[in-house]
């Protein structure tokens, strides 16, 4: 949930959702709207996300795209 809201509060990159995540209206939104208690470091949410291969995600994007 947190990566989702990196881009859901339009954060530019992981860096500056870093660095906002001590903010105390975002601690409200990402507790509230994503159920977030405490948002990982940017360190830690790259690893995460870097394990993910991009084909197997593919097959969303797909059938998404495909019913727009």
């Amino acid at each position: 949930m947190s990566g989702l809201a990196v881009f859901g509060l339009k954060f530019p990159s992981l860096l500056q959702f870093d660095e906002g995540r001590e903010d105390d209206v975002i601690k409200h939104n990402l507790k509230t709207l994503y159920n977030v208690e405490d948002a990982p470091c940017d360190t830690y949410m790259s690893e995460k996300l870097d394990e993910v291969h991009p084909s197997s995600i593919r097959p969303v994007f797909t059938t998404i795209f495909s019913l727009l």
